[in-house]
């Protein structure tokens, strides 16, 4: 419409101003000006028709591509609405898994702390178990079989004059028996205090026989020497040294003990009958190479 209002203020303006210049007085600048007029107006009338069918158009499509957005819009918006509702679905999953991994992780801390108690408890038991052990090894050792030696001169009233013998007395002082007991021994004399020149070899009469303990009413095992000793005019110049080995074994250790001990007389003025243990290397160094010279075997 604007069109034919600007169509017309031209034609308008024309008129006045041909009126006023005086353009218009005879009847062909008339026509004229009515011809131009007119077009001008059916100008101004056309191009606004024309604008609002292109406006009436523009219109159409654009309500219909509003049409399409609302549409499409809508679409969307469901999409979305779905999209929330799984979501929401998911949210709600996940809430619950998460609620029971928590529960699940305290129950596992708490496991894990009844798991390390229990491991420090284990390790403490195991190391009472190490220690009794430990102590019933040792008393299991302590209670080995212990055979102590008692070695006399002992006077042998059957034969004529001072005739003496060796006697050995063998005791368990452990709690356990001694098993497969044998002893042997040499006897080396010397008459005149120094050089050794005569020997008795005594072999046990008793082969792997038991020693039992004791302190659980075991006896004495004695062992008698069957060689003699004369001692007549040789009483104070007398030396004997004796040595004396011996094995036992303790069966529930598995395991064997050799010994060896070395015995010393002096004569009658220094010990009377009885045979000492004590170190004296000299002596000993004289008879263990008194039993090597002369190729003796215990």
């Amino acid at each position: 419409m604007k069109y034919v209002i600007i169509a017309s203020i031209i034609t308008a303006v024309l008129a006045i101003t041909a009126y006023i210049l005086d353009f218009a007085n005879n009847k062909t600048d008339k026509v004229f000006l009515i011809i131009v007029g007119s077009l001008l107006i059916l100008s101004g009338l056309f191009f606004s028709i024309r604008g609002e069918v292109v406006k009436d158009k523009d219109s159409k499509e654009q309500a219909e591509s509003l049409s399409k957005t609302k549409e499409n819009t809508e679409l969307i918006i469901q999409n979305i609405n779905g999209n929330l509702e799984r979501l929401s679905v998911i949210n709600d999953s996940v809430t619950k898994l998460s609620t029971a991994l928590s529960g699940v992780e305290n129950d596992l801390t708490e496991q894990l702390k009844i798991f390390k108690k229990t491991l420090k408890q284990t390790e403490i038991f195991e190391q009472k178990v190490s220690e009794q052990l430990k102590l019933e090894k040792q008393r299991f050792e302590l209670e080995k079989p212990e055979v102590e030696v008692v070695a006399t001169l002992e006077k042998k009233p059957s034969l004529p004059g001072n005739q003496y013998g060796i006697l050995f007395g063998y005791r368990n002082l452990g709690k356990r028996t001694a098993k497969d007991f044998n002893a042997n021994a040499v006897i080396g004399i010397s008459k005149d205090k120094k050089n050794i020149t005569e020997h008795i070899k005594m072999e046990s009469s008793l082969e792997n026989f038991d020693i039992t303990p004791a302190i659980s009413g075991g006896v004495e095992i004695k062992l008698r020497s069957g060689n003699s000793i004369d001692l007549n005019g040789i009483e104070d110049d007398l030396r004997l040294i004796v040595l004396l080995k011996y094995t036992y074994r303790d069966e529930f250790l598995n395991k064997s003990f050799e010994k060896e001990n070395y015995f010393f007389w002096y004569g009658f003025d220094k010990t009377g009958l009885v045979l000492v243990s004590a170190n004296n290397d000299d002596f000993t160094k004289r008879l263990d190479k008194y039993i090597a010279d002369n190729n003796l075997e215990l």
